[in-house]
């Protein structure tokens, strides 16, 4: 999407995939644990409802898609 001085991509995903790559495995549950108490986080580093903290909310979030791959949504 572009809108004059800014660009934004938009990426879908599971809730807890945190390398966007259309699963929520151990890699994902590394960054959320490595970002663990950080603020100012982002989606990539563990911060997955937003709020710019890494915290057991975010924690659930990937507890809850843990196990997901791309093949659960029969899109690829």
């Amino acid at each position: 999407i572009e809108g004059g001085a800014w660009t934004a991509l938009v990426t879908i995903t599971f809730g807890g995939d945190a390398d966007f790559d259309w699963d929520v495995d151990f890699d994902d549950f590394l960054v959320l644990a490595q970002n663990f108490g950080n603020v100012g986080a982002s989606w990539s580093l563990g911060d997955f409802d937003g709020n710019g903290d890494v915290n057991f909310d975010d924690f659930v979030i990937l507890s809850r898609g843990f196990g997901l791959t791309e093949e659960a949504l029969g899109t690829r």
